[in-house]
């Protein structure tokens, strides 16, 4: 049997409108330890250890945050998806890990990774079109 839970997160989506996503969860004695990067909930990195509880359906909602595991969370709108594979091994090149889904580029970006370069990284997509970023959780502040 995984040791992994599935975790719900109550958020609202870029328009303001609530959204739900769910995300693996390793069980620590503490709570429950992020083990996905986060596609569209913000204040939440991968590692941290979270409370929840649970649901009338046994499912379990996050409550907050216990521990923050010093990662960061950036998500992408890829302008052209045909771009995103040169995304990620730029960001794998400079010291990233990603996930690709519901139609976002999430990035993991752990502590040791110095965030000015990656800031200038972001911004300059940004700037020439080919990607919309968002800072979903910066855990160096």
């Amino acid at each position: 049997m995984s040791p992994h839970r599935k975790v719900v997160f109550y958020c609202t989506d870029s328009d303001g409108n609530p959204d739900v996503e769910s995300m693996w969860t390793i069980p620590r004695a503490d709570g429950y330890e992020l083990d996905n990067i986060p596609f569209i909930t913000r204040g939440y990195a991968c590692g941290d250890v979270i409370s929840a509880e649970p649901e009338a359906d046994g499912m379990l909602r996050c409550t907050g945050l216990v521990r923050a595991s010093g990662h960061s969370t950036v998500q992408l709108l890829v302008t052209h998806p045909s771009d995103i594979p040169r995304i990620r091994e730029e960001l794998k090149r400079r010291g990233c890990d990603t996930e690709f889904g519901h139609g976002l580029l999430a990035i993991d970006i752990p502590p040791e990774v110095p965030y000015a370069s990656l800031k200038d990284y972001f911004e300059e997509g940004q700037r020439t079109g080919v990607f919309d970023y968002q800072e979903a959780c910066l855990g160096f502040r």
